[in-house]
C-alpha cells in the first residue's frame, strides 16, 4: 500500500463508512496526483475489491478534476468552507434555547430528511434510508456528547428548527447541521438558530468557528454570510465506483 507524502496511505479504507454502509469505501488522499497517479490509486482500489472511493480536490485543480472525470469519477459535491468568529457578547435571535434530550426524537426527524443538498443524498447511490440514518445519528451525537452544542427555535408550540456544533481539543468549534422544519421556512428561523448556536459556543469559551456546507445550497451561503462568516476554501468531491467502472 503506496502513501502520500504526507504520509497518509494514498487508498486509505474508512472502516466507519464502511461498516455503516455495508461496504468498503476508502479515500484517495492525495488530491494533486497527476492521471497516471490517480490510475494506479484505482487500480488499488479494484485490487482491493473497494466499492466506492472518494477524492476531494482543490476548488482550482481544473486538470486534476478533469483527469479524474475522464477516469471514472463522478463530480458529486462543491465543498464550501467558511471561517466566523464567536464574541461572549453575542445575541441571541429570538431567544433560540438550549436543545434537551427531549428534543430529540423530534430533532432527529428532522434531521433524517432536512439535508438533500448533502453529497451522500445527490450521489444516488448510497441506500436513502442509510443516508438519513447517518443525520439522525449525527444529531444524536451532538445533542448527547459533551462536546456538544444545540440551539433550538420553538414557534407556534413546535420545534422549528435546529443549529448544532461541536468544541474541538483546541478550542474553535465548528457548526455542524443546521436544519428548518417545512413550514418555518423563510421565516427567519435559521438565522435565530445559528445565532444562538454562536451564542453559546462563545459562553463554553470557542472564539473561531467554521462551517462546511453545499455550493449548490445558497440558501445557508446566505444565512452564514449574514451571520458574520466568510468563505475560506473551496474544494470539490468526486466519487468513483467500482461496478460503474468494472475495467
Amino acid at each position: 500500500m503506496s502513501d502520500t507524502a504526507g504520509g497518509l496511505p494514498l487508498v486509505e479504507e474508512l472502516r466507519w463508512d464502511s461498516e455503516f454502509f455495508g461496504f468498503p469505501i476508502a479515500r484517495i488522499n492525495a488530491p494533486g496526483l497527476s492521471g497516471a497517479e490517480l490510475s494506479a490509486a484505482i487500480s488499488e482500489c479494484r485490487s482491493r475489491g473497494i466499492q466506492c472511493a472518494y477524492l476531494l480536490c482543490a476548488g482550482d485543480a481544473a486538470a486534476r478534476v478533469t483527469s479524474a472525470v475522464r477516469l471514472g469519477f463522478r463530480l458529486i459535491d462543491l465543498r464550501v468552507t467558511l471561517d466566523g468568529k464567536v464574541s461572549p457578547t453575542a445575541a441571541r435571535a429570538g431567544g433560540a434555547r438550549r436543545a434537551e434530550s427531549e428534543d430529540l426524537p423530534e430533532l432527529a426527524r428532522l434531521a433524517r430528511t432536512a439535508f438533500e443538498h448533502s453529497r451522500f443524498f445527490v450521489d444516488g447511490r448510497f441506500p436513502r434510508e442509510r443516508v438519513e440514518d447517518l443525520f439522525e445519528r449525527w444529531m444524536e451525537r451532538d445533542v448527547e456528547s459533551a462536546n456538544g452544542v444545540v440551539a433550538v427555535s420553538e414557534r407556534a408550540g413546535k420545534r422549528a428548527g435546529f443549529a448544532s456544533g461541536s468544541i474541538e481539543s483546541d478550542g474553535s468549534a465548528r457548526v455542524g447541521l443546521v436544519g428548518v422544519a417545512p413550514g418555518f421556512r423563510g421565516l427567519g428561523v435559521g438565522r435565530e438558530v445559528v445565532t444562538g448556536l454562536l451564542a453559546f459556543l462563545a459562553e463554553r469559551g470557542a472564539g473561531k468557528v467554521s462551517v462546511v456546507t453545499q455550493g449548490r445550497n445558497h440558501t445557508a451561503l446566505r444565512l452564514y454570510e449574514e451571520c458574520g462568516f466568510r468563505t475560506s476554501s473551496i474544494g470539490i468531491w468526486l466519487h468513483w465506483w467500482l461496478d460503474e467502472n468494472p475495467v
